[in-house]
């Protein structure tokens, strides 16, 4: 689940910036829709909703002992999460709360 603002700014980012991204499937604001459940579903929907986006890390053999990941994609989501708190001015945040859930 992700307010479409969210993925908007965040797709902006990578787009600007030049970084590479493998949404599942379309656009980033289209990945993560109301069919898909996780921790950020319950803050979005809490009451008037709190914007929220889920930034995945890709990774092999989850919930083992032996999960492993590229470094180079950890390394790039933390410089995706650095550029849109930098970058994100306070009159797009206030945007935020207005912002419907996709």
């Amino acid at each position: 689940m992700i307010t479409a603002l969210m993925g908007e700014g965040l797709e902006g980012q990578l787009h600007a910036k030049g970084l590479p991204s493998e949404p599942a499937q379309g656009s980033l604001s289209e990945s993560f829709g109301p069919s898909g459940f996780e921790d950020a579903s319950a803050i979005a929907l809490t009451k008037e909703g709190i914007p929220a986006a889920v930034v995945s890390v890709p990774t092999r053999y989850v919930h083992s002992p032996s999960e492993v990941l590229k470094l180079s994609d950890l390394e790039g989501v933390a410089r995706l999460l650095v550029l849109f708190t930098e970058e994100s001015s306070p009159d797009w945040l206030t945007g935020l709360s207005a912002s419907k859930i996709k």
